[in-house]
């Protein structure tokens, strides 16, 4: 019997272990009509994606060992640091997220007084895309740095590493040097799944060639192979953080701060007497585009006929009208065949911090007042519905509608582009026939008294129309007749023969 209820009571720990632990893997947002469940990122899946980038991180140093050219180094050591940025940023999200779930479970566990209608008023944001593009960082030089020779002017690698959460993506790398006065990105990096909230860190890396800028055009520098299987060392020249309210559909400038001070935990960088090479010098600023579509854009919410309070020659009086929820307004057309035929009648903006308020006047029993109050002077929009499941539905939408304005801010009232994400690749394929070193060899050569080859009526050697240059191999030896009415010998083969 004591052995039965021991099996019993681990039974139902075990039991009740896992209904929490399914339970903290779900947030309850919303209410019963539009109730939706968002999983949370889960431990395992966490762990897998830095199995991953470590895999990566194994893979890239295997491909740094093969590098034999500078400019393929430079490409491998610019992945290892970002792959090594991104493990980073991800141990910190698995950090956070068990410290997360540690919390919730104690708060489940000391307080039972969460109701499921407190649950209900809980509010998320919608989720958006947001883009950098534009990116430019003005150069200051000294006069003397500036009008140096290219024997004595150095070359500067340079790239940029955004973080954003667990999000971690580079530019390519560009190089300049002290002839040029700023640095021009033309990549367009797009994070996904942005939460309002978000904190996007711009960090500015750099490294400085061992040749001269005279040498740029020349043949790259072939490492040896002690040296190729080092990674190459980047400084931290400059960082920023951009956020919500730099969101703008035009191109701004930003202030750049130097040192580790204040920059995000990931970051590291090389002393310049470390790598040995000169201060990349800033201006101290860095012009960019922040744009930012949130998922509500786009989508109608509500809609449906709404008694809409409109003023006619100073007086207010009700119209009766086809209302859609779409975006951050109200958009009113007098029937519903008139919505992609004409333009709206009455829009009723929705703005920041609105309050919505419930007006029940003695003459309008039958409908339900919505009143949409805000902080400003202006009149304040009036609508009603006929029913009550009506009006809950329409608060709870404009409820979604307002909180969303609230947090993305001028990204839900203003028309954003966001472009296609595009990357310029620093080191360019090379051709085959660029790669590889013809040499004609000097047997090709024909000694006079051996007669020369017979090749086919009307075409010269090599097919260029001189018999200065000859190559070893005779490209007329496999070479069909172009016509292919000649006839053909007992044999089968064709009447040209020619001399192996």
């Amino acid at each position: 019997m004591i052995t039965c209820s021991v099996i019993n009571v681990l039974k139902s720990s075990i039991r009740r272990r896992k209904t929490i632990e399914v339970e903290d893997q779900y947030v309850l947002v919303g209410n019963e009509s539009t109730r939706t469940l968002y999983k949370e990122l889960d431990d395992s899946e966490i762990q897998k994606k830095i199995d991953y980038e470590v895999r990566m991180r194994d893979g890239t140093v295997r491909l740094l060992s093969a590098c034999h050219e500078e400019a393929q180094a430079l490409e491998a050591s610019k992945n290892l640091h970002t792959i090594n940025s991104r493990i980073l940023a991800l141990m910190g999200l698995l950090q956070r997220h068990r410290a997360k779930s540690v919390t919730k479970r104690v708060r489940r566990r000391e307080s039972s007084s969460t109701t499921d209608e407190e649950e209900e008023t809980v509010l998320e944001p919608c989720k958006a895309r947001v883009s950098l593009s534009d990116i430019r960082i003005p150069l200051m030089w000294s006069q003397d740095d500036h009008q140096k020779a290219k024997t004595e002017q150095h070359i500067y690698y340079v790239f940029c590493l955004l973080k954003m959460d667990n999000q971690v993506l580079d530019t390519s790398m560009v190089e300049t040097d002290e002839s040029e006065t700023d640095i021009t990105f033309d990549d367009v990096i797009v994070f996904k799944n942005v939460s309002p909230d978000f904190k996007l860190e711009l960090e500015i890396y750099y490294t400085v060639s061992s040749e001269t800028a005279a040498n740029r055009n020349s043949h790259t520098k072939k490492f040896t192979k002690s040296k190729s299987t080092e990674a190459m060392k980047f400084v931290l020249a400059g960082h920023t953080h951009l956020n919500v309210d730099h969101l703008d559909d035009k191109i701004k400038t930003y202030d750049l701060k130097t040192g580790l001070v204040g920059a995000s935990f990931s970051a590291t960088t090389a002393s310049t007497e470390e790598v040995h090479a000169p201060q990349l010098a800033l201006w101290g600023q860095v012009c960019c585009r922040l744009a930012a579509k949130p998922d509500c854009l786009g989508v109608d919410k509500m809609k449906g006929f709404l008694d809409v309070q409109c003023l006619n020659n100073g007086r207010h009086t009700w119209s009766k009208l086809w209302c859609i929820l779409r975006n951050s307004s109200i958009v009113c057309w007098h029937k519903e065949d008139d919505v992609d035929v004409c333009p709206p009648v009455e829009t009723i903006d929705i703005k920041m911090n609105m309050q919505i308020k419930d007006s029940v006047t003695p003459t309008l029993k039958d409908k339900h007042i919505i009143i949409l109050a805000s902080k400003t002077h202006d009149k304040e929009p009036v609508i009603s519905t006929e029913t009550e499941e009506e009006c809950i539905k329409w608060k709870k939408a404009l409820h979604g509608a307002i909180f969303n304005v609230t947090s993305w801010k001028q990204a839900c009232t203003t028309s954003m582009k966001i472009e296609n994400p595009s990357r310029k690749i620093f080191l360019q394929p090379q051709k085959l026939y660029d790669s590889v070193d013809v040499v004609l060899s000097p047997l090709a050569e024909e000694p006079e008294n051996n007669p020369p080859q017979q090749h086919p009526a009307g075409h010269d050697e090599g097919g260029t129309g001189t018999t200065d240059a000859k190559c070893t191999y005779d490209i007329w030896q496999r070479r069909k007749p172009e016509d292919s009415s000649e006839k053909k010998n007992k044999n089968g083969h064709n009447g040209l023969e020619f001399e192996a």
